[in-house]
C-alpha cells in the first residue's frame, strides 16, 4: 500500500476513533470497489453515539432549537431528547420493530422526524427517510419498493404557506402497501384525519414506551449495518434509494462537522432543510449531535429568517376499525439484502465511506 493511501487510512481510523464503540474495529477498510467494508469486526449504536454518550456533560445543554413555519418553537435538551428518543424506541419495540427491520419515515422537519430516527438507530431498524411532498403514487412507490413493518407520519407539515395532507395521501398510498403492520401518527397541524386498524397516535406511543423503558435499551450492531436509506429521485423511470452504513456515516458526518462546520461542541448549526436529504447532506440534526453540538432545524419557507431559528392508485384504503377489520394481510418487513458497504471515500475525507444503492425486491 503506498505512503499515500496509508495517511488517507489513518485520518478515517483517528475519525473513527472519536466515536464510542461496543467493540473496535479490526481494520479501517478492506476490500476494494463495490466490495469494500469500513470497519469491519466493529460493533456499536448510532443513537448512543448521538445522544446518551453526552449525557454527562451535556444532559442540560439544548440539543435541539426548534422553530416551525407557524412560528411555533420548542427546544430539547440532550436530556430531555434521550428520554423520548428511549420512549419512542421502546413504543417501536413493542410493535414489534427490531434490528433489520424497515420504519418509513413521512413527515416534515420536526423534532418527532428526529426521535424516531434515533429510536430506529437505538433498536438496530432501519429508518427509511421519505421526502414529504410526495404525491400518493409515488408514495405508494417506495413504500412499495422498502416494504417497511412501520410508517411513521403526521396528519400534516407546512410547506412554503402551505399544509401538505401527509396523512391523508399516506393512507391512500397504504392501501397497495401490504408489508406495513402499523403507522404512527403524529399531530402536527390539528387537522381531522380518517383513523383505521393498524394507527397509533404518537403520543400513545411514547406512553406505552414509558411503561416500559427497558425495551427501549439500545442495541449494538455490526459497523456495517443498515442505518438509514435515502430516497433519491426517480432514475431511469424507477425510484431508488441509498443505503447507508451505520459506523461509516457516523465517521463521515462527525468528521464534516470538526472539520468544516464546528469548532467548538457549543457551536449552533443552523438548518434548513428537507427531512429526507440528511443521508446526503450531512448537516442534519442528528448529524450535529454527533459531535455534541445544538441544532437549529428551520422549516423551509423560514429559512430566509433572520432569527436562525430551529428549524394514483385505484386500490382503496383499509377500512376503519371501527367498522370492520384490516384490509391485506401485511408481510414480515425483510432486511436488506445486501451488505452497506461503499465506494471508497475521496482522498478529501469528506464524502460518506458506506453508501450503497438500494438493492430491488
Amino acid at each position: 500500500m503506498s505512503e499515500g493511501a496509508d495517511a488517507w487510512l489513518a485520518r478515517w481510523r483517528a475519525e473513527a476513533a472519536t466515536l464510542q464503540w461496543d467493540r473496535p474495529f479490526d481494520e479501517v477498510s478492506i476490500g476494494d470497489g463495490a466490495d469494500r467494508r469500513w470497519f469491519p469486526g466493529g460493533m456499536l449504536n448510532a443513537a448512543v453515539n448521538c445522544v446518551d454518550r453526552h449525557l454527562s456533560e451535556r444532559a442540560d445543554r439544548p440539543a435541539i432549537l426548534w422553530e416551525g413555519e407557524p412560528g411555533d418553537r420548542r427546544t430539547l435538551t440532550y436530556g430531555e431528547l434521550h428520554a423520548e428518543v428511549v420512549a419512542a424506541a421502546a413504543g417501536l419495540a413493542g410493535l414489534g420493530v427490531g434490528a433489520g427491520d424497515r420504519v418509513a419515515l413521512y413527515v416534515g422537519l420536526i423534532p418527532e422526524a428526529v426521535v424516531m430516527a434515533l429510536a430506529c438507530a437505538r433498536l438496530g431498524a432501519v429508518h427509511v427517510l421519505v421526502p414529504q411532498a410526495l404525491p400518493v403514487e409515488a408514495l405508494a412507490d417506495r413504500l412499495a419498493l422498502v416494504r417497511p413493518k412501520v410508517f411513521v407520519t403526521a396528519d400534516a407539515a407546512w410547506r412554503h404557506g402551505m399544509l401538505l395532507p401527509l396523512k391523508a395521501r399516506a393512507d391512500e398510498a397504504l392501501a397497495a402497501v401490504g408489508a406495513v403492520e402499523a403507522t404512527v401518527v403524529l399531530r402536527r397541524a390539528g387537522l381531522e384525519v380518517a383513523w383505521y386498524e393498524g394507527d397509533v397516535a404518537y403520543q400513545d406511543l411514547l406512553a406505552a414506551g414509558r411503561v416500559h423503558p427497558g425495551a427501549g435499551q439500545p442495541v449494538p450492531v455490526p459497523s456495517d449495518h443498515p442505518l438509514l436509506v435515502m430516497q433519491l429521485a426517480n432514475r431511469q423511470g424507477h425510484p431508488t434509494g441509498v443505503v447507508h452504513g451505520t459506523a461509516g456515516y457516523l465517521a463521515a458526518v462527525s468528521a464534516l462537522h470538526r472539520q468544516a462546520m464546528t469548532s467548538s461542541p457549543d457551536d449552533i448549526v443552523f438548518c434548513a432543510i428537507e427531512f429526507s436529504w440528511a443521508g446526503q447532506a450531512q448537516r442534519a440534526p442528528r448529524p450535529s449531535s454527533t459531535r455534541g453540538c445544538s441544532t437549529r432545524p428551520a422549516t423551509p419557507g423560514r429559512g430566509s429568517s433572520s432569527t436562525g431559528t430551529a428549524c394514483t392508485r385505484s386500490s382503496p384504503r383499509r377500512r376503519p376499525s371501527a367498522s370492520s377489520a384490516r384490509g391485506a394481510t401485511p408481510g414480515p418487513a425483510t432486511s436488506p439484502s445486501t451488505r452497506c458497504g461503499s465506494s471508497s471515500p475521496a482522498a478529501s475525507g469528506s464524502t460518506t465511506p458506506a453508501a450503497t444503492g438500494w438493492p430491488s425486491t
